[in-house]
């Protein structure tokens, strides 16, 4: 009880700290969520370039679930969300387009599929897919298979959203994972899998960057210039 205590004590000052700046015109948070990602190696150089410019301005990640930070971004919950899937309320906010990546399969580097330029959708048929948990298709809503049109997999297994685990499984033979080429490339040699890409061109998507509309604070302004300019530029 006393370290529950203490904790929700914590929250309160926090939160009443927050409340004050907020009423006395000195809010300097600017929230941030991104979707559907497990590691973000390019965000502590947006940091450190947006704090020399916002130097008393604090960053806060925020978590929201995998569908919601456009509903999160609505509700000022956040200020800043890096998305790519659609969402029936996109038309409500600004959308900044900032980079395109590429969906491979990654199977184990013994696989029939390792030395293949690519794989069709016919190539799934039958196959066992190890999946982020996002894809659940018990969801609702679901989303939709990172899959070409007329795949016809076997069983899909749905793990919680680490890419450790997912390639784990990929490694050991339990299934096929599908996971961004960013995302997977960097256990290609230390767990001895192949990245393979899906379809005779590149299976890509399009990420943005999204804000509510209207105008932005000075800070604000400043991070969305730092994100963009790091995932739209040569340093990506």
């Amino acid at each position: 009880m006393l370290v529950a205590a203490r904790h929700v004590l914590g929250e309160l000052e926090s939160a009443t700290r927050d409340l004050r700046e907020i009423r006395d015109g000195r809010d300097r948070r600017v929230r941030f969520t991104a979707r559907c990602s497990t590691t973000f190696p390019w965000l502590p150089p947006v940091l450190r370039a947006f704090r020399e410019r916002e130097p008393d301005t604090e960053v806060r990640i925020v978590t929201v679930a995998d569908d919601a930070p456009i509903p999160a971004l609505l509700a000022d919950l956040v200020d800043v969300a890096l998305v790519t899937k659609p969402d029936a309320q996109m038309d409500r906010v600004e959308l900044t387009p900032l980079f395109e990546d590429e969906m491979v399969a990654v199977v184990p580097a013994g696989h029939r599929w390792a030395s293949r330029t690519h794989v069709t959708a016919r190539d799934f048929t039958g196959v066992d897919l190890v999946l982020y948990d996002v894809y659940d298709q018990s969801r609702i809503p679901s989303a939709p298979l990172p899959l070409p049109p007329g795949a016809r997999p076997a069983r899909i297994t749905t793990m919680p959203l680490v890419t450790d685990l997912v390639i784990e499984m990929a490694a050991g033979g339990q299934g096929v994972a599908i996971l961004p080429n960013w995302a997977a490339a960097p256990y290609a040699s230390s767990h001895g899998v192949a990245l393979v890409r899906i379809g005779a061109k590149p299976a890509t998507r399009t990420w943005y960057c999204a804000t509510r509309p209207g105008p932005r604070s000075p800070r604000l302004a400043a991070f969305v210039e730092e994100l963009t300019t790091r995932l739209t530029g040569p340093a990506r």
